[in-house]
């Protein structure tokens, strides 16, 4: 909407568009431009939202829902993570493998995509082991993502990490 159609909608509605209008007093230019400046921020916001919206289908993990690390865990390691995680550990999060932040081209990859459950997922972004939460270096997150993910699909999204786009 220009600034022309929004001033247009206040003189139709007296109101301005993703809000109301309260004042006493008609606003001055410099007050139409100021809430025409926040009303075109807030779309913004508005229309990037929408698109991560419409992508977030694609960057769902192929296979059942459930979270990856229990599958692979012994029952000694589980008991460690149930007491360290609580309820946390029954919500399940897409967790990225290379972060999408860092890595925006690879953001709506499912093959960068998996099942995490959440107190999991905070301790691998968080460089921390994901069943004792204890801290970890990068070659140690590293290790926990190539085991969960096997090597060959690690080294492939490797590769894409590289890549510039």
């Amino acid at each position: 909407m220009s600034f022309d159609e929004f001033v247009a909608f206040f003189r139709k509605y007296g109101r301005f568009p993703r809000g109301n209008f309260t004042g006493k007093r008609l606003p001055n230019d410099r007050e139409l431009k100021t809430r025409y400046e926040r009303y075109a921020r807030a779309e913004a916001r508005s229309a990037t939202y929408q698109d991560e919206k419409e992508h977030q289908e694609e960057a769902t993990p192929t296979g059942p829902r459930r979270c990856l690390l229990l599958v692979l865990l012994d029952d000694e390691d589980e008991k460690i993570l149930r007491e360290n995680a609580g309820q946390l550990l029954y919500t399940l999060d897409r967790a990225h493998i290379f972060g999408k932040n860092s890595y925006p081209h690879m953001r709506y990859l499912s093959e960068n995509v998996v099942w995490l459950n959440r107190w999991s997922h905070r301790c691998m972004d968080s460089q921390q082991n994901p069943v004792t939460g204890k801290s970890l270096d990068k070659e140690d997150i590293e290790s926990w993502w190539r085991l969960l993910v096997g090597d060959e699909r690690y080294d492939g999204l490797l590769e894409l990490s590289r890549q510039k786009h």
